[in-house]
């Protein structure tokens, strides 16, 4: 254990002696150890510095221009999807007023009024006007109609009542 401890420190000893010069810098976040390679001149450390530098600036320009193009495919995807939710609830809505029309229109009615008139021939005076008949009455489910008549003879001259009963298959 005491010769891993002692490696240890002679190469926390002799790494400062090989690493060359080195300076602190402060930055936004604290004060950093810039350190000059053995072999190289400020120069060097400038220009390679300036490089990156430049490099970064290309790569934050690229990245610029990518985040401006999706902000807008963002922004034409909400109108887009803002548009297609209208439209969704508008054919809701249409639909619902499709389905009402289709139930009134398939439904059976439970009662409706039935009216209607009639004119007689006579067949032994040639096919002559004879009389008029008015027929009123109920349809129960649009199956079963209840009427009720009043017919006028010209012939006789008299008002004849009537009922009926008409089912419908």
């Amino acid at each position: 254990m005491k010769k891993i401890l002692i490696c240890i420190l002679i190469t926390l000893i002799m790494v400062p002696l090989f690493a060359g010069k080195a300076y602190k810098v402060s930055t936004n976040r604290g004060e950093r150890e810039v350190v000059i390679p053995d072999g190289s001149t400020a120069l060097d450390v400038l220009l390679t510095l300036a490089k990156n530098y430049y490099n970064l600036s290309y790569d934050h320009e690229d990245l610029l221009i990518k985040t401006e193009q999706l902000t807008k495919d963002i922004d034409e995807y909400l109108a887009e999807n803002k548009n297609l939710r209208t439209n969704y609830n508008e054919l809701i809505i249409d639909y619902a007023e499709i389905v009402e029309k289709y139930k009134k229109m398939t439904g059976v009615t439970l009662l409706k009024g039935v009216a209607g008139a009639g004119v007689s021939m006579n067949a032994s005076n040639g096919f002559k006007f004879d009389g008029v008949s008015l027929y009123l009455g109920a349809s129960l489910f649009e199956k079963i109609q209840m009427l009720a008549s009043f017919s006028y003879s010209n012939t006789t001259k008299t008002i004849t009542p009537g009922i009926g009963l008409l089912v419908t298959f």
